[in-house]
């Protein structure tokens, strides 16, 4: 039996110090400036609180084996608390197409991390499960571009755990969505990142962050047969207890169903102009994946689609998906 209400959490993104524009509405606390910096440190009038932090990230990539007609669609809804009961809510949707992107931001803040219907999200449900599982469904609309972009998710059952302390808790889902754009229908492969820590300064916005340099990849691709591959690696030039060097592998089989996780990846990459290679090498599942993109979106931090193939015991597929890189 499922009931609406809004579930906390998702994925750390590792630029969370990123600036966005403020949409004003009622239920703000207060007016603010049209452009404001997201705090990235412990408000020094809270030192010694326990600060929340909620993030969800949902990721949509076309089924579409039209490459004119492919995209990749990304919603970042995050919620940090700056003081005992004071929430800044900062989202950002990206959508990529034919090598172009479109992105729209707001911020603003509430009295409570909890997503409502807004300016930003004129449609926003999540029903989760009542037996407290990770099994949940979205359906959302929201505006890019003069275009309306009405989505549905389905099959997110919280297939992977990347972060597991009491302070930080994140955990990838994959499944399907359904994505109306105008008057079109898409298919469409999804992901869902969530992330909530009780206390954001020990892991998320730990002393000394903003000095801390690493190189980090992410990929999450599916093949034509529905198969998803999520990829995350991270290089820290200078180790930090807060922030550890990492592989995340997670392969998950349309039919018959099943997950198979790894920690061990060997990476190759190759930059030359705005076009990026990964030669990356999975030994525990005995595939090697091609990938290359030409749609970065920022010199140190890259978004965008990614496709290529995976070269496996069963023979080579076509992959197509979404990628971040971050430059040391």
């Amino acid at each position: 039996m499922k009931k609406d209400f809004p579930f906390f959490p998702i994925m750390l993104s590792v630029l969370l110090t990123a600036s966005a524009t403020f949409l004003i509405s009622s239920h703000y606390l207060k007016k603010t400036p049209e452009f404001v910096p997201v705090p990235n440190q412990t408000d020094p009038s809270a030192k010694g609180e326990k600060l929340q932090y909620f993030s969800d990230e949902i990721i949509l990539a076309s089924k579409n084996q039209n490459d004119k007609n492919r995209f990749v669609l990304n919603l970042e809804l995050n919620r940090k608390e700056v003081e005992k009961g004071k929430f800044i809510h900062y989202y950002t949707a990206r959508f990529f197409q034919n090598g172009k992107e479109k992105t729209v931001r707001t911020n603003f803040y509430s009295n409570t991390e909890k997503i409502t219907k807004n300016a930003f999200l004129p449609k926003y449900e999540n029903a989760v499960f009542d037996d407290l599982s990770t099994r949940e469904s979205f359906a959302f609309a929201l505006s890019i571009d003069g275009k309306t972009f009405d989505i549905t998710t389905t099959g997110l059952e919280g297939d992977f755990i990347t972060k597991n302390d009491i302070t930080y808790t994140r955990y990838l889902s994959e499944g399907k969505g359904t994505v109306k754009i105008g008057g079109e229908k898409f298919e469409a492969n999804a992901a869902l990142e969530k992330v909530y820590s009780s206390d954001h300064s020990k892991y998320l916005f730990f002393p000394g962050v903003n000095d801390l340099t690493s190189r980090t990849y992410r990929f999450l691709v599916w093949n034509s047969e529905g198969n998803f591959y999520l990829l995350d690696n991270s290089i820290v030039s200078k180790d930090h207890p807060a922030y550890r060097p990492h592989t995340w592998i997670l392969y998950k089989n349309a039919a018959p169903k099943y997950l198979q996780k790894f920690f061990e990846a060997q990476i190759k990459f190759a930059e030359k102009g705005k076009e990026k290679n990964w030669e990356i090498t999975i030994p525990g599942l005995e595939t090697k994946l091609l990938l290359k993109t030409t749609d970065p979106t920022d010199v140190n931090w890259s978004n965008g689609t990614v496709g290529g193939v995976a070269n496996t015991k069963a023979g080579e597929k076509t992959l197509y998906g979404a990628f971040s890189y971050k430059k040391e």
